[in-house]
């Protein structure tokens, strides 16, 4: 199947990236909880391979959104192979308890194994036969989420690194702005439409 996502590899546009549909590794995440595997198609992600920042970003088939980014293979491999969380089951958190919700925010995700000879995997594909993965590891990493701080005291940052420590999220410093430049009475600012479209990037103040 073929699949586009969107992300943004340069300032604030989202672009597309071709994303061609490999399987599905049942319960790769836990009881019930199926990791999509998939391939990215393009220059750009063929040339940076699965990188961080790319963590939640939307993929979509025939304009129904499938899912969103959320593994990639090993550390330092470029082998453009993904693992996509399917949107049934992040919707679902919806429905959770606050007493679920504490429960699984105490979890965090690690390293994924999946079925594997001695350099590839097979995955459930989607008519019933098996589609084999290439990869240099046999397991899927949570892709990272880049958390930049900008305009933090040091001891800021340090408490969010520690945090943070042991989940996807990397806290980073930043350069500072000019004074005002991130002020909420700041004309720039006040007269910028605010806009979310799949795949844009966020940041807060």
């Amino acid at each position: 199947m073929a699949a586009t996502a969107w992300t943004v590899f340069q300032g604030t546009k989202p672009e597309p990236m071709q994303v061609e549909i490999l399987g599905v590794l049942r319960n790769a995440r836990g009881p019930g909880q199926d990791l999509i595997i998939a391939r990215l198609r393009g220059a750009k992600p063929e040339y940076t391979g699965v990188v961080a920042g790319m963590s939640g970003s939307p993929v979509y088939i025939g304009g129904r959104l499938l899912g969103a980014l959320s593994y990639r293979i090993g550390q330092f491999t470029k082998e453009p192979i993904a693992g996509i969380t399917p949107i049934e089951q992040m919707i679902e958190v919806r429905n959770l308890s606050d007493q679920e919700l504490r429960a699984s925010s105490t979890t965090t995700p690690g390293a994924l194994s999946f079925p594997a000879g001695s350099a590839t995997g097979s995955a459930e594909a989607a008519g019933g036969s098996n589609a084999v993965i290439p990869a240099a590891s046999s397991t899927f990493q949570p892709m990272e989420t880049p958390l930049i701080l900008s305009g933090f005291t040091p001891a800021a940052i340090r408490f969010w690194q520690q945090q943070t420590k042991g989940t996807p999220l990397q806290s980073i410093a930043a350069g500072g702005a000019s004074p005002g430049l991130g002020s909420s009475s700041s004309p720039a600012m006040l007269s910028r439409p605010a806009t979310l479209e799949p795949g844009s990037s966020v940041s807060m103040q």
